[in-house]
């Protein structure tokens, strides 16, 4: 599986699973399951593509070969462009990006070794209490609770004490390290603000469960003078939910399971699951008819150099040596666009069939779709000069497998 296909599959998956939670299930259903639902959205999202669910569907016997790139001839210039040239752009662009957060994840962990290393510290049970400077803001980090001098208050430090007893700190890391992944997607970053205000929630209920007065602890926090430390990874005070926080304490609201929404939303997110981890297995529809052998079937006797399955179809395709890019330039190196052609303004794209056999060798190159005789001869032999790919693996074994290459010759 290609790191594109794995992208674009966790993407979906996120898509469906955030989608009914934020359509359906939000403020819906208990804090405690919106927690968990999120975080199986985010855990289900990355792991699910890995998934082979197998789906066994009947086809007919004609191969459809798997479909490559489309290659562009460009006769002034020579050379032949790949489109892939666009993609070759996004993957750095993306790559770049999720380096950035990478960066800043990495010197964010750093900043808060260094404020525990740099100030006092004492044991309150099994955490430790970093003394930060006045004018700073409180925040946790798994059992490190950074608490300014001028807030020691007992419900500042109680509410640091549930984010770490509730391991919230595991989560952002977790979702912190996901961001790597699904920085582009754009509700990533509602669900992600979600979380944490969930977080939020569940430490003010746990707060007030151990007696604290609901009016003055939520004074406490319209009171609480805000430091920065915005980046981290950690659990703070934020002044942009504490509306919010409130109307949340007030509430005596009994949430239960309501099973329509969920009667909606478990059987969709499997669904989505199943499908997104499904491949279907071909069988074969064999001919009644034993006179006829004109008929191209999934087995195939000529293959060079030995009669074995050819597959359209395979866990782990064949690869051009060097990739999509090596296989343009290649290209643009070795094709010449027939001056008759040229001359007579003939141009259209050239599907060519080949075989990448279990060596990795090409073989059996043909042309399915024709645009003219001289540019469908210029295609089939750069196609024949290919050098050997890496062959293509059906259950860990190496296999022959059919593909399809799309050569556009472009006039300007």
């Amino acid at each position: 599986m290609s790191a594109e296909t794995y992208l674009l599959k966790s993407y979906v998956v996120l898509l469906i699973l955030g989608g009914i939670y934020w359509l359906i299930l939000r403020s819906r259903i208990s804090i405690s399951a919106s927690r968990s639902w999120l975080l199986l959205s985010f855990a289900a999202s990355l792991t699910v593509p890995f998934l082979n669910f197998q789906a066994i569907t009947t086809t007919s016997s004609t191969i459809a070969a798997l479909i490559l790139p489309e290659l562009i001839v460009d006769p002034n210039t020579g050379t032949a462009s790949s489109i892939l040239d666009f993609y070759i752009l996004l993957r750095v662009v993306f790559t770049s990006v999720s380096g950035i957060f990478l960066f800043q994840f990495i010197f964010s962990i750093i900043r808060i070794a260094f404020l525990y290393l740099k100030h006092p510290t004492n044991h309150i049970g099994s955490n430790i209490v970093v003394s930060l400077d006045e004018n700073k803001q409180a925040f946790s980090f798994f059992r490190l609770l950074f608490i300014p001098k001028d807030m020691s208050q007992n419900e500042i430090v109680l509410h640091e004490e549930q984010h770490a007893r509730l391991w919230h700190s595991a989560d952002i890391v977790f979702v912190r390290l996901a961001r790597l992944l699904f920085w582009a997607h754009p509700l990533f970053w509602l669900l992600e603000r979600e979380l944490t205000h969930i977080h939020e929630y569940q430490a003010d209920r746990a707060v007030l469960r151990r007696g604290v007065n609901t009016q003055n602890y939520m004074q406490l926090l319209l009171n609480i003078t805000m430091g920065n430390t915005s980046g981290l990874p950690v659990n703070q005070f934020s002044k942009s939910i504490i509306k919010k926080r409130i109307i949340m304490m007030k509430q005596n609201k009994t949430f239960r399971l309501i099973s329509l929404r969920w009667l909606i939303a478990l059987p969709t997110a499997l669904l989505a699951i199943w499908l997104v981890g499904c491949q279907s297995k071909s069988t074969d529809d064999k001919s009644k008819n034993d006179d006829s052998t004109t008929s191209k079937t999934v087995t195939t006797s000529d293959v060079s150099d030995n009669n074995s399955e050819v597959f359209d179809k395979v866990e782990k395709a064949p690869e051009y040596p060097g990739g999509q890019e090596a296989m343009g330039q290649f290209f643009s190196k070795t094709v010449k666009y027939p001056a008759v052609a040229r001359e007579n303004g003939v141009q259209g794209t050239v599907y060519v069939d080949f075989v990448v056999d279990k060596s990795g060798k090409v073989t059996n190159p043909s042309v399915i779709q024709s645009v003219s005789s001289e540019l469908d001869a210029e295609a089939l032999r750069v196609v024949g000069l290919m050098p050997k790919w890496t062959p293509g693996e059906q259950d860990g074994k190496t296999v022959s497998v059919k593909m399809t290459l799309p050569v556009k010759f472009k006039l300007q």
